[in-house]
């Protein structure tokens, strides 16, 4: 996964591109892999701003990586 640039919830990226559930889809979608990854590759920008709420937002996020 790379540049997921979270925003703070209820925010979305540029006006319009909401990355918060697009990175549930995927997390959903790795979970469901059968086997499942070894490892899971997270690079770029994890966040859009840097503040505190987006690495909560994130960190809620990938707390449901099942891997």
């Amino acid at each position: 996964m790379t540049d997921l640039h979270i925003k703070p919830k209820g925010e979305l990226a540029y006006g319009r591109v909401d990355t918060a559930q697009a990175l549930a889809l995927l997390i959903e979608t790795l979970n469901a892999l059968s086997p499942a990854p070894d490892l899971v590759v997270i690079s770029g920008d994890l966040v859009d701003g840097g503040t505190d709420q987006e690495y909560v937002h994130l960190t809620e996020h990938l707390s449901t990586l099942t891997l």
